[in-house]
């Protein structure tokens, strides 16, 4: 009976501090940690053998480069990219930049083997995690991708549109993706979202999480005009206002989705969104929408 319980899950960790970063050095300790797993899974039960069988090749997916500028939250970033729902990054790599004027690099590696229901070779996921000085750590991540991959950003820093490692990583990068809500200054950070896209390649795209937490507001005021009968009233109306919450404890504000909720209604229904008419209200922020001109 225990030999057809699923065989656990297997890591493996190492860490140490170098002058640079060598892509082959790492590549070699992959290997041979990779290895290490395969031999204890053929050591292990009937299961556990057809596991390491299986597993003669990496899950590849995407590449995810997660970009931060502190490492105090590092465990729980790392452990939130590796249970991703809907995609299975092949390589993630981990760039905390720090304040230290030490010009070595903390480099550590950390991998998993997760078996999945057969006949579905096991999940194996790489974690390289490099902190420093954020001037190195742009040239630091291009080498360490798995090559022929899209490679996705996150960049978790409220800060992002004066981050020195996201902005020259943008060019190699498939999609970009950063939360709005956290920046200190709201108008660079979207200013700085038009020019990654207006600048950017065909092929980048840009996800901001202050849009996606939109998507149930837009879905209810797009159905709500879906009945006939409602609809009439939507080219009769001559105002709306938005209003959104002050900083939470956080850091999180509102007005970056107010006014990308304000940028969509004003594009679907040709309406003006003056900048004297966004203000400060009791509760944070308030923008008033007219109908007229763009």
């Amino acid at each position: 009976m225990t030999e057809m319980l699923p065989p656990p899950p297997l890591t493996r960790s190492d860490k140490w501090r170098s002058p640079s970063i060598s892509p082959n050095a790492i590549g070699r300790k992959l290997s041979e940690m990779w290895a290490d797993i395969s031999a204890e899974r053929r050591s292990g039960n009937r299961l556990s053998r057809a596991v390491a069988e299986s597993a003669s090749m990496r899950t590849q997916t995407v590449n995810l480069v997660v970009v931060t500028d502190s490492d105090a939250r590092h465990a729980e970033l790392a452990s939130l990219v590796t249970n991703l729902p809907d995609i299975t990054p092949s390589r993630i790599v981990m760039l905390a930049s720090t304040a230290s004027k030490n010009e070595s690099l903390d480099v550590s590696i950390d991998i998993e083997e997760r078996p999945n229901k057969p006949p579905h070779a096991p999940t194996r996921i790489e974690v390289i995690s490099v902190r420093g000085q954020g001037e190195r750590l742009a040239s630091v991540a291009n080498p360490l991708l798995v090559p022929d991959l899209p490679d996705f950003v996150w960049c978790t820093s409220p800060d992002f549109a004066n981050d020195p490692v996201l902005s020259d990583l943008a060019d190699q990068s498939d999609r970009i993706v950063v939360d709005s809500s956290y920046s200190p200054d709201p108008s660079t950070a979207l200013n700085y979202l038009c020019k990654l896209i207006d600048e950017g390649s065909d092929e980048l795209r840009v996800s901001d999480m202050a849009w996606t937490r939109l998507s149930s507001w837009r879905q209810m005021i797009a159905q709500f005009f879906d009945i006939d009968a409602n609809l009439e009233s939507l080219h009769e109306a001559e105002q709306v206002v938005i209003e959104c919450a002050r900083r939470d404890e956080q850091g999180r504000s509102g007005i970056t989705c107010g006014l990308l909720c304000a940028g969509w209604l004003a594009s679907c229904m040709g309406w003006r969104a003056p900048g004297e008419e966004l203000v400060m209200s009791r509760e944070g922020w308030k923008l008033t929408l007219r109908a007229g001109q763009k």
